[in-house]
């Protein structure tokens, strides 16, 4: 089943603030592993534990971290929030996060 992919406005956000090949790599990845079985745990999708921001991550590259919502009922992905990883910290527009 496909699913319909949304943004948030901010990861919307956070993407208009990428330029070149990162975005690239980002926008490719979320068609590449979330339009299909979004909700099935792989090498590349994991489901996190209970937090305040969402119940998926999509890691891209070493470097990022898509934070996403999957609606079965409808059959969507809601992508929240692009984070991106330090070592064994992740950032969120700056600010480090602990999911």
């Amino acid at each position: 089943m496909v699913y319909t992919i949304t943004y948030s406005r901010q990861f919307e956000d956070q993407l208009k603030k990428l330029k070149g090949r990162p975005k690239s790599d980002i926008e490719q990845g979320i068609q590449k592993h979330l339009r299909d079985q979004p909700d099935v745990e792989s090498e590349k999708r994991k489901r996190l534990r209970d937090n305040s921001i969402a119940d998926w991550e999509l890691r891209l590259k070493p470097r990022w971290r898509i934070l996403y919502n999957v609606y079965t009922d409808v059959v969507e992905v809601v992508v929240v929030v692009l984070g991106e990883k330090k070592r064994n910290k992740l950032f969120i527009d700056g600010e480090e996060v602990e999911l």
